[in-house]
């Protein structure tokens, strides 16, 4: 039966095609335009045909996710989508997926947002965080935060590819706080504030082994040390005349400004061996007849020498005279005699004798007949404590 148009309950009949506006096709609720056919394609989708209805049906691999129907090839399991989130035991990208893993991703990978976490039971987190220009892996909890690396050889490389067989680091670093190890190799000219034990610095003295020590202490009044850039510089210097100190070798000789004892750590003199000290001097004064002149004294309460024996020289226009005078003392009187006395003039030139006189015990020459102006003398005294 041919007719322009039916009208009325078509749904018992069979091997209609709809056509014109017979389907409309939406997406989302809205239309997309009108088809005779509908084609269902795509892997895990199939569709089936009976009594009228038609039966599509989407495998695992198909998921609704923000309202679009998107393909995640290798969802496993029973996936729970919501208009925000995908629930599900494994995802496999670009290969499939894996038992023993969560997420496998064949590929190059892009993460956009700020940070990285990686929670793990209890213990905190390992957070990976990419915020401005500071890119950083810390542990939230005080959880150590350790680099390994296994096979290879191991080991870890900052600022290089370098990382087989330990740790290295082709960049300046800075390290604040202790860094410890068992074993420092390299250069250490730079550092500072080290202290040398065991075998670090050997003391030798003339070539010879003294041992080893981790501090070297120089002492002395003529001696300075000071330390720049790594380099230790020793000074010994002279000191000045008078300034007392130790002995100094050089060129004229060992010699030392001040007294020298052996046998004693008190020197009465400037050379004092036990009890026996022995000085010297010399001078000029201008004579006058009869007007005693000190020669030489000392202080008999500091310096108690009991007897002194003196070698004495005068030099004068007149001629010379040389002799000796033994003195003794016992802090209030002084005693002395005059002996082994020789001159070139025809007369002695000056006499000698000792006097005790505010504590002070002193050798005075008197000039003689025919001695008057310049005169020089020079002694030498050996003393007794």
């Amino acid at each position: 039966m041919y007719c322009t148009q039916f009208v009325g309950d078509g749904s018992g009949l069979t091997g209609i095609v709809a056509s014109g506006s017979g389907v409309v096709i939406q997406d989302e609720g809205s239309n997309i335009g009108t088809a005779g056919t509908i084609n269902f394609v795509g892997t895990n989708v199939s569709s089936s045909l009976a009594n009228g209805t038609a039966t599509v049906t989407v495998g695992d691999a198909y998921a609704q996710v923000a309202g679009v129907a998107t393909v995640a090839q290798g969802l496993t399991g029973s996936p729970n989508v919501t208009t925000a989130n995908i629930e599900c035991s494994r995802i496999g990208v670009g290969l499939p997926a894996n038992n023993s893993y969560s997420l496998d991703i064949s590929g190059d990978v892009r993460l956009f947002g700020g940070d990285l976490w990686m929670p793990y039971s209890n213990t905190g987190s390992f957070v990976i965080s990419n915020v401005g220009y500071v890119r950083n892996l810390s542990s939230n909890s005080g959880v150590p935060l350790a680099l390994q690396a296994f096979g290879m050889g191991g080991g870890v490389g900052i600022g290089t590819t370098n990382g087989h067989g330990g740790f290295f680091i082709n960049s300046p670093t800075k390290v604040v706080g202790v860094l410890t190890a068992t074993q420092f190799v390299g250069d250490g000219s730079l550092l500072t504030g080290i202290v040398a034990s065991g075998t670090g610095i050997t003391i030798q003295e003339e070539g010879s082994n003294v041992g080893t020590a981790s501090t070297i202490n120089f002492v002395g009044a003529a001696v300075t040390a000071t330390i720049s850039s790594g380099t230790a510089t020793v000074s010994i210097s002279a000191p000045p005349p008078a300034s007392g100190g130790k002995f100094i070798d050089n060129i004229a000789g060992i010699h030392t400004t001040s007294a020298v004892g052996v046998k004693t750590d008190q020197p009465k003199s400037a050379l004092q061996v036990e009890t026996f000290g022995i000085e010297a001097g010399i001078g000029t004064f201008v004579a006058v007849v009869g007007t005693p002149v000190d020669i030489d004294q000392f202080n008999v309460s500091t310096s108690p020498f009991r007897t002194a024996e003196y070698t004495l020289h005068i030099h004068h226009a007149n001629g010379m005279q040389s002799q000796k005078v033994l003195v003794m003392q016992d802090g209030s009187n002084a005693y002395s005699n005059e002996f082994a006395i020789m001159y070139s003039s025809t007369d002695a030139l000056v006499s000698f004798a000792s006097t005790v006189s505010g504590g002070v015990c002193k050798l005075q020459a008197t000039p003689l007949t025919g001695t008057t102006g310049i005169t020089t003398y020079r002694f030498s005294r050996g003393t007794l404590l």
